[in-house]
């Protein structure tokens, strides 16, 4: 039987960017990086763009693209942290509460959390955010 974990112990796992980054990889590519373009397995990573670049086609490939994520300003942690709460609050979570919460205006709120009831209305992104919402230390399994 899976523990559920709280709040303090989901910070923990996930309070880093990199922890959070780590564990979208680990999601979206299990079995190691491979081109979303050409299906190479080889790559080089542009630390300072935070981008994997196909060493066959050079496309750049990102963990945050095609999610919720895309083109937010907001650290990863923050929206780990939103996804945590709205997945975990029995009658939902507020915008003002959000803010207060994550400390974000209320409008970036309110925007976080209309993307993120939009996005679990999307199959496959509603998997990813459920999967962030349990996740665990080890619970994606490291890619080899």
């Amino acid at each position: 039987m899976k523990k559920d974990i709280d709040l303090v112990e989901f910070v923990k796992n996930f309070k880093t960017e990199e922890q959070c980054r780590d564990f979208l990889f680990r999601l979206r590519w299990s079995n190691g990086f491979v081109c979303p373009k050409c299906n190479y397995d080889k790559f080089s990573y542009i630390t300072t763009r935070r981008l994997y670049h196909c060493l066959r086609c050079n496309h750049q490939a990102s963990v945050i693209a095609k999610t919720v994520f895309h083109r937010s300003h907001l650290p990863l942690t923050k929206w780990f942290v939103a996804i945590f709460m709205l997945s975990h609050e029995k009658k939902g979570i507020t915008a003002a509460r959000l803010a207060r919460e994550i400390s974000v205006s209320q409008p970036t709120a309110w925007l976080m959390l209309h993307k993120l009831k939009k996005a679990m209305a999307d199959k496959d992104l509603d998997c990813m955010i459920s999967k962030i919402s349990t996740a665990t230390p080890g619970s994606v399994a490291k890619s080899e």
